[in-house]
């Protein structure tokens, strides 16, 4: 499944690497972002992280995650939601 999602997810991990202060210092932050479609999951990534994401919801179609939650930082978070 995580196949399709490649090309996708090149563009998201480039735009990760442009996030807001504590995501580019490296700091930990709290994530609280349940079991969800990943595009919704990536909403919530987004606001708690102040990493910017774009991405194509329709290319993410129903594709799941089991969240993140916890300290931990921006990167690693986004590694858990993919």
């Amino acid at each position: 499944m995580r196949g399709w999602l490649a090309a996708p997810l090149g563009l998201l991990l480039c735009g990760a690497l442009t996030g807001g202060p504590a995501a580019a210092a490296g700091a930990s932050i709290d994530f609280d972002i349940p079991a969800q479609k990943l595009s919704s999951a990536l909403t919530q990534y987004a606001r708690q992280s102040g990493v910017q994401i774009v991405a194509d919801a329709h290319e993410l179609g129903e594709a799941r995650t089991a969240g993140a939650r916890g300290r931990m930082r921006a990167d690693a978070a986004l590694q858990r939601l993919l």
